[in-house]
């Protein structure tokens, strides 16, 4: 059992140590914690320092997290998937919910537009459905911005929205002379 030394700070003899190790995986934290006679805050702080892990995460590197920034509109989640287990290669490997929670986490968001360029490529490869160009397939969704009151202006894949509204501005301004 773990002893209290001065200052309040919890001193390990060797036995806890060697009890812990030997029951790490045996045990949950709550009965380890009892058996030393810590709390289980104390106890998960001396697990760190032994670099004694339940679960190990694996982080983000920069070049996969600048890797999805630049390709999110134009590649689909398996895509990305497929590219990051060559080369950012996971112990516990890449999965769509994982590219999904770190676009959220970013603030990224695909439109209608990116899904639907995405999906169509796709389709073309054969990695998406079979193309049946008898069927009648959904063209590509239209996308508006509102400029003022009255005014809405499409957006088309690439455009740069603030760009847009700058031509937009500049031809009324024009106009108006």
């Amino acid at each position: 059992m773990a002893t209290i030394g001065k200052h309040g700070k919890v001193i390990y003899s060797e036995e806890d140590i060697q009890f812990i190790k030997d029951n790490f995986f045996q045990m949950t934290n709550d009965q380890l914690a009892i058996k030393l006679g810590v709390s289980k805050f104390t106890l998960r702080l001396r697990l760190n320092e032994l670099g004694i892990y339940k679960i190990k995460y694996d982080y983000w590197s920069k070049e996969a997290v600048e890797y999805l920034k630049a390709n999110y509109k134009t590649m689909g989640n398996v895509e990305i998937i497929e590219y990051f287990s060559i080369h950012f290669p996971k112990a516990k490997g890449w999965h769509k919910r994982h590219i999904q929670l770190k676009l959220e986490q970013l603030g990224l968001r695909r439109n209608y537009q990116d899904l639907w360029i995405i999906m169509e490529r796709n389709m073309q490869k054969g990695s998406y459905g079979e193309l049946k160009p008898d069927r009648n397939r959904m063209p590509m969704p239209k996308i508006y911005v509102m400029v003022d009151a009255k005014t809405r202006i499409e957006v088309k894949p690439g455009s740069n929205i603030n760009e847009l509204k700058q031509k937009y501005e500049q031809r009324n301004d024009h106009q108006k002379k």
